[in-house]
C-alpha cells in the first residue's frame, strides 16, 4: 500500500466513527465523548504540551539537539552525540580566549619556576609562618605544629607528639612487637587471685630493713576498697600515733594505760614464769621476781632500796619544805625536817575496849531492862532519878569471865545528899583505896571472879537523891594501848617504848610495857620497863622505876620511886 492510499483508508476509518459515535464506555451510555482517562495505556506526558516552559516537554530540534534550556540541574548526560569530550580535541584554545586557563607563562609569573634556586632571608628554624590569603586575614601555623615541621627525624617528631617507644613497633607475637587488644595471649589469661599474689609474694626477695620510700599495697575502704600505695613513711606515721616508739621520738612519748575509769598500765620483764627486771635508765630497776624497786640499784635488797652517796630519800611538801634522811659511809642516819620538827602520831590513845554491854545505859525513853528491887527508881528526862527515903537497888543481868577486866563508867547529876555504891557479881568497885562510895561521875576497872551471867547493881544510900545516866561496861583488852615510838635492840627485840594518850588525859610513859593498858586514866607518869603496868582510870599518879606501881589499876594520887616500888 502506497502512502497516498493508507492516507486515504486512515480519513475513511476517522470519517466512519465520526459519523458512528460510540455508544457505550465505562458504563456510561448514549452520546459518550471520551477523554484521555478512557484510554488506556498513556503516559502522563500525554496531556503535556511541547516547549521550553515549566511544565512543557521538551522536544529536540531538527539537529536531534536540546534547545536552549537551563541544563544545570541536568545529571548522568552521556556522551556522543558527536561532540567532543576530550580536551585534546577542542579546537579554538591557542589563542587563548580564556585568562582563567593556566598556562606555563601564567603559572612562572605567578609560581616560582620548576628549576629555581632560593636567595634571600628566610624564616629561622622554628618560627611560626604567617600569610595573608587572598579573601581571609592573617594566619599560620602553630608553635607546636612549627616544632613537629622543623624536626629532623621521625624519632624526634616522636618524642615532640609524645609517643612511646611502642609507637615504633609492629603488632605481632614474636620478641619486638606489640600486643593487640584482642591478642588471644592477653583474653585468655587468667586473672590474679588471693593464692596467686600470696605465692608471688612468698617468691620474693626479702628486704630486712625498709627505708621511707619503700612501699605496700592496701585496698582503700574510704575509697571503694580500690587499690593504693602506701609508703613506709607513712605506715611509721600511723603506727606513732598508737604505739611507743621503741627508737625513740622527737619531742618525747606518752604511754596511756587505758580509756576507760580504773583502767591500769602494766610493765612486765617478760610473760615467761620466770620474771625478769624492768630497767629505768642505766642504774635503777624493778627486780619483777622479788616484786623489789630500786632506785640507784641494779640489785634491790629490799621493797624500796635507794642507793646514794648522798641524800637518799626526801619527801616534801613542796621545794622548800620537807624530811630528809640521809645514811652515812658508816651507815648512821640523819634525819632533817626544814620546820625542825618531827611529829609520830600514834594510831591509838587507850587500851582497846569491847563492845557495850548495857542495854538502855541511857535511859532514853524509859527504864526497860533494868529491874529496880523496890519502887525508889523512875524514869526522868533520860536518866534514871533515885527518890530519897529507900535504898533499894537497880541491877542489870551480864555476862561475864572470870579473870578478865571490865570498865565501868557512870554518870551522876542532880545529887546534893547520899551516894551510890556499884558491883558486878560479888566485885565491888573501888573509888578510892578500899571506899565503894561515889558522889559524882566516875569511870573503875575491875576484874570478874566468875565466868557466866551476873549482876550489875548500883545500890543507892536511902538519902541519895540524884540521878544516873550513860552507863557502860566494856570488856579491856589489857596491854593492847600501842607504843608511838619503839627502839628495838641490835636482835630486833623492842626495849624501849614510848606512849601517849589522849591530850586531855596528859598521860605519858616511858619504857618497855609501861602504861600499856591505859584507857581513861589521866595525869600520870610511869618512867621505867612496865611501870605502871596494869594502870586502867587511875589519875595523878607518878611511877620511876622498873615495875614501879606495877599493879595500880584504878587508884589516885599516888607516887613511886624505884624498883618494884608501890
Amino acid at each position: 500500500v502506497s502512502a497516498l492510499q493508507a492516507a486515504a483508508i486512515a480519513t475513511a476509518k476517522a470519517d466512519a466513527i465520526a459519523g458512528a459515535p460510540v455508544q457505550t464506555v465505562a458504563g456510561r451510555v448514549g452520546d459518550v465523548v471520551l477523554t484521555a482517562a478512557d484510554v488506556s495505556g498513556l503516559g502522563s506526558a500525554a496531556v503535556l504540551n511541547s516547549g521550553v516552559a515549566a511544565g512543557n516537554v521538551v522536544v529536540l530540534d531538527g539537529s536531534a539537539k536540546l534547545p536552549a534550556v537551563d541544563g544545570s540541574a541536568l545529571t548522568n548526560l552521556p556522551g556522543g552525540g558527536g561532540g567532543a569530550t576530550d580536551h585534546g580535541a577542542l579546537s579554538g584554545l591557542a589563542d587563548d580566549d580564556h585568562a582563567q586557563y593556566h598556562t606555563d607563562a601564567r603559572g612562572d609569573a605567578r609560581y616560582s619556576v620548576i628549576a629555581h634556586n632560593h636567595a634571600g632571608t628566610y624564616e629561622a628554624s622554628g618560627a611560626v609562618a604567617t600569610h595573608s590569603a587572598l579573601t581571609s586575614a592573617v594566619h599560620g601555623i602553630t608553635a607546636f605544629g612549627a616544632s613537629l615541621v622543623d624536626d629532623a627525624s621521625a624519632a624526634d617528631a616522636r618524642t615532640t607528639l609524645g609517643l612511646g617507644a611502642a609507637a615504633s613497633l609492629n603488632v605481632g607475637t614474636v620478641a619486638g612487637t606489640v600486643a593487640a587488644g584482642d591478642d588471644a595471649r592477653i583474653v585468655a589469661a587468667a586473672p590474679e587471685t588471693t593464692s596467686t599474689i600470696g605465692t608471688l609474694i612468698a617468691g620474693s626477695a626479702d628486704k630486712a630493713t625498709p627505708v621511707d620510700a619503700d612501699s605496700l599495697a592496701i585496698s582503700d575502704s574510704a575509697a571503694a576498697g580500690i587499690l593504693k600505695r602506701l609508703s613506709w613513711a607513712n605506715v611509721k606515721a600511723g603506727l606513732n600515733s598508737i604505739y611507743a616508739r621503741l627508737a625513740g621520738a622527737a619531742g618525747g612519748q606518752t604511754i596511756t594505760g587505758g580509756t576507760a575509769a580504773g583502767e591500769n598500765l602494766t610493765l612486765l620483764s617478760t610473760s615467761n614464769a620466770t620474771k625478769g627486771a624492768v630497767i629505768f635508765g642505766t642504774s635503777s630497776e624493778y627486780d619483777h621476781a622479788n616484786e623489789r624497786l630500786g632506785v640507784g640499784t641494779l640489785t634491790p635488797g629490799a621493797k624500796l632500796h635507794a642507793l646514794a652517796t648522798t641524800e637518799q630519800l626526801r619527801l616534801g611538801y613542796d621545794a622548800s619544805n620537807y624530811a630528809s634522811t640521809t645514811v652515812s659511809a658508816a651507815g648512821v642516819v640523819a634525819n632533817t625536817a626544814t620546820g625542825g620538827q618531827w611529829t609520830y602520831r600514834a594510831t591509838s590513845s587507850s587500851a582497846t575496849l569491847g563492845a557495850e554491854l548495857i542495854t538502855n545505859g541511857d535511859f532514853a525513853t524509859n527504864l526497860s531492862g533494868w529491874t529496880d528491887s523496890g519502887a525508889s527508881w523512875s524514869w526522868s528526862a533520860g536518866t534514871a532519878l533515885h527518890t530519897a527515903g529507900s535504898s533499894t537497888t537497880l541491877s542489870q543481868a551480864e555476862t561475864v569471865t572470870n579473870g578478865a577486866t571490865y570498865q565501868i563508867g557512870i554518870t551522876i547529876t542532880g545529887r546534893t545528899a547520899g551516894s551510890i555504891a556499884v558491883s558486878l557479881g560479888a566485885v565491888s568497885v573501888i573509888g578510892s583505896g578500899t571506899a565503894t562510895a561515889f558522889t559524882a561521875t566516875f569511870t573503875r576497872t575491875l576484874v570478874a571472879d566468875t565466868t557466866g551471867s551476873v549482876n550489875l547493881v548500883i545500890t543507892p544510900t536511902s538519902d541519895f537523891n540524884g540521878a544516873i545516866d550513860n552507863v557502860t561496861l566494856k570488856l579491856v583488852t589489857l596491854g593492847s594501848l600501842s607504843p608511838v615510838i619503839v627502839l628495838s635492840d641490835s636482835a630486833g627485840t623492842a626495849s624501849v617504848q614510848l606512849r601517849a594518850s589522849t591530850a586531855s588525859l596528859s598521860s605519858v610513859a616511858v619504857g618497855l610495857d609501861a602504861q600499856r593498858s591505859l584507857t581513861t586514866g589521866s595525869y600520870n607518869s610511869a618512867i621505867g620497863v612496865s611501870a605502871q603496868r596494869s594502870l586502867t582510870t587511875g589519875t595523878n599518879n607518878s611511877a620511876i622505876g622498873m615495875s614501879a606501881q606495877y599493879s595500880l589499876t584504878t587508884g589516885t594520887n599516888n607516887s613511886a620511886i624505884g624498883a618494884s616500888a608501890q
